[in-house]
């Protein structure tokens, strides 16, 4: 029974056969071998394959190799005429635009700051009016003191300073939702667009939140501003087929706004 020693000796000769590196006399002897050991033959014989299949799938790769890169350099072409057809649709859509409104004027014309309609702002008063309960919700005294006077500074339109008390009160939007709305809305009407988009984002996913519409709409508002248009086509056009109060304006500004 032939040995591992054996076996690699034996393993090596087939290799040096089958890629042709035996002298004269060595492949002779080796033929001789073949010949004379059945097993052996046929184990060159399936090498043989073996290396054989491996050159062709090597030969038919290259020509695939080389049919690639000719439906490359046709794809490129494909490629540079498509960008050339959108770089004229985009001319053709900045010429048509003007017919729209511009972002300014839609923000002049729907982004006013959702009404505070809070009357009594007297937090000591035993019988307080319910807008100032929800304002105060989870708040503690002095907290509740602080966003009344920011609520004060908002009805005044001094919106820096409300969205400064409201933030020094409220970490997070989820400790009091109905003020996150208002602490967003200052914050939108001040430019802080970015703080104000992450508030009504917020807000705007609470199923159950009171001013989950409103929240809607200004997000979108806050979207334009911030010339991110396609995210407020899309807000707007929920809200216009959501049959609310602000579906109407929604249609209305979907009309005038432009597409970038």
């Amino acid at each position: 029974m032939p040995t591992n020693i054996d076996e690699i000796i034996q393993q090596d000769l087939i290799d040096k056969f089958l890629l042709n590196q035996l002298n004269k006399k060595e492949r002779l002897d080796f033929e001789d071998l073949m010949n004379s050991d059945a097993s052996l033959k046929e184990t060159v014989y399936l090498q043989k394959i073996i290396i054989e299949e491996i050159i062709d799938r090597e030969r038919i790769l290259s020509l695939i190799s080389k049919a690639d890169n000719k439906v490359k350099r046709t794809k490129r072409f494909n490629l540079l005429f498509r960008i050339a057809a959108v770089f004229l649709g985009l001319i053709a859509l900045i010429l048509w635009q003007p017919t729209k409104k511009s972002d300014a004027s839609i923000i002049l014309a729907f982004a006013e700051p959702y009404p505070s309609k809070i009357k009594n702002l007297n937090v000591n008063e035993q019988t307080r009016d319910i807008g100032v309960n929800l304002l105060c919700l989870n708040l503690k005294n002095e907290e509740c003191d602080t966003i009344l006077k920011a609520i004060q500074l908002y009805n005044s339109r001094k919106y820096r300073e409300a969205s400064i008390l409201f933030s020094n009160v409220l970490k997070t939007p989820d400790k009091n939702m109905t003020v996150s709305f208002f602490m967003a809305n200052s914050q939108l009407q001040d430019g802080q667009v970015k703080l104000a988009i992450s508030t009504f984002l917020f807000l705007s996913k609470q199923e159950k939140f009171f001013f989950r519409d409103q929240s809607l709409f200004y997000l979108a508002m806050a979207y334009i501003m911030s010339h991110k248009n396609h995210k407020a086509r899309k807000i707007l056009r929920q809200i216009e087929f959501s049959d609310n109060e602000y579906s109407f304006k929604a249609g209305q500004i979907l009309k005038q706004l432009r597409l970038f």
